[in-house]
């Protein structure tokens, strides 16, 4: 490609795109699109929950600051960073998935899923 990609982002972003295209060599442009805000009084539904996933860090920690949230028999992490404040504030079972990707993730729920039902 002989022109710039552009990248349209997230405000707060764990990576840097635009840095890594450039070392290797190609131009790029990120530019900020949308923010992802906590509700400041959001309703939760109490109710016990199976697992809940974790996408970011941020989403983690909005998490955790939760007065009230249902009992999660699982946590599930999309990577080690976003394991990170879970395991600081000794919230549990946590697990991380083997990859950074949609794929990981949801093998890790199911890999979860498949204990549970050996165990009943």
């Amino acid at each position: 490609m002989s022109g710039p990609i552009l990248y349209p982002a997230a405000r707060h972003r764990a990576g840097d795109l635009e840095l890594l295209l450039e070392r290797g060599g190609q131009k790029a442009r990120t530019v900020p699109v949308y923010e992802m805000q906590p509700v400041a009084d959001p309703v939760v539904d109490l109710t016990p929950v199976d697992a809940v996933l974790f996408y970011s860090r941020r989403t983690a920690e909005a998490y955790i600051a939760l007065p009230d949230r249902p009992p999660a028999q699982h946590l599930v992490c999309l990577s080690p960073s976003i394991a990170v404040p879970l395991r600081e504030a000794r919230f549990g079972p946590l697990t991380v998935a083997a990859a950074p990707n949609e794929d990981a993730i949801f093998a890790a729920l199911l890999s979860i899923a498949a204990d549970d039902s050996k165990s009943e």
